[in-house]
């Protein structure tokens, strides 16, 4: 392994990219699958003690591992597609360079969604909330936060569509995108809609 430098930054790209990534979706279904639940039976004075310090540090790895999970994917297509000529092939971008440069939109797009969109307006939001302190404009700000969350969860999942095919189903025609889309969304919407309804204490 250590004499072939070029498969062993491909290996600790990849990894990177896959453990900040985890961290990253993780913390979303955090949110959705758990935390959305749980918000809607705390009283206010609940939500003022708790939410602030539990939801900035989630919000917190959030951001940073957002970024990271782009750079390594970013980097990893740069070594991988770029240097070993997997993107083009007889003068046309390959089904998999398709696949994986629309995963890489995808997920460029929710990292900028998370850090310039959700991030300082939950955070505004949340210090407030820590110090009691009325904040003008706070409904708006938590509509357009939590509009620009759901966003982001809802393409995670063509994101993680897109991520697999490359790998394993190289030749899968980009036509079917739509599938991805409808696969990836449903199956967000199904999980969404079961957290509503679980009950863990009864």
């Amino acid at each position: 392994m250590f004499d072939d430098p070029s498969s062993l930054a491909s290996l600790l790209l990849r990894f990177a990219h896959i453990a900040f990534g985890v961290i990253w979706l993780g913390v979303l279904v955090f949110f959705y699958l758990v935390n959305a639940p749980l918000q809607t039976e705390l009283d206010d004075a609940t939500k003022a003690k708790v939410n602030p310090g539990l939801l900035l540090r989630a919000l917190f790895w959030a951001r940073r591992t957002s970024l990271y999970t782009v750079l390594a994917g970013w980097f990893l297509f740069g070594h991988k597609y770029m240097g070993q000529h997997l993107l083009v092939e007889d003068g046309s971008i390959t089904n998999r360079g398709l696949w994986i440069l629309t995963g890489g939109f995808i997920g460029t797009l929710m990292w900028f969604n998370l850090a310039f969109i959700i991030y300082p307006r939950q955070r505004t939001l949340l210090l407030a909330l820590a110090k009691g302190e009325p904040l003008p404009g706070a409904e708006t700000l938590a509509a357009t936060a939590a509009a620009s969350s759901k966003l982001n969860l809802y393409l995670s999942g063509p994101l993680l569509f897109c991520m697999v095919v490359p790998n394993n189903y190289p030749g899968w025609p980009f036509f079917s995108l739509p599938v991805a889309i409808v696969v990836g969304v449903g199956f967000w919407f199904g999980l969404v809609k079961k957290a509503g309804k679980v009950k863990p204490l009864g």
